[in-house]
C-alpha cells in the first residue's frame, strides 16, 4: 500500500512487500524511452515499459472473447434462455413426480 509521494522519481510511492518486511519505491519514469514503471528495491532497479500494460488489456480482451465463444456460443441472452428452459423443465418435472 503506498505510503506517501506522488509517483514521480523526486516522491516515489514507498511501499512495503505483502509480508510486511521489506520497503521499495515505485515511480513513474516518463523521460524514458519508452516511459517505464521503475521499482527500486536496496540498490536493484526493475523497469517495466508502460507500453506492454497497454498490450495486456489487448491479451486479456482477446481471452474473454474466446472464453465467450467456447463457453456461451449463442452469447449472454442465449444462456439465460437456456437457464430458464432448464428452470421450466425442472419446476415441471417436479409438478409431475407430486401429482
Amino acid at each position: 500500500m503506498a505510503t506517501d509521494g506522488d509517483g514521480t522519481r523526486e516522491s516515489p510511492w514507498r511501499l512495503k512487500t505483502a509480508p510486511g518486511t521489506s520497503d521499495y519505491e515505485m515511480w513513474h519514469d516518463e523521460s524514458a524511452d519508452p516511459p517505464a514503471l521503475v521499482c527500486q528495491v536496496g540498490s536493484t532497479q526493475l523497469r517495466y515499459h508502460l507500453r506492454a500494460i497497454e498490450d495486456y488489456e489487448v491479451l486479456v480482451y482477446g481471452a474473454i472473447v474466446v472464453l465467450v465463444v467456447m463457453f456461451a456460443p449463442s452469447g449472454l441472452a442465449g444462456g439465460v434462455e437456456r437457464w430458464l428452459l432448464q428452470r421450466r423443465r425442472a419446476v415441471a418435472s417436479g409438478a409431475e413426480a407430486s401429482a
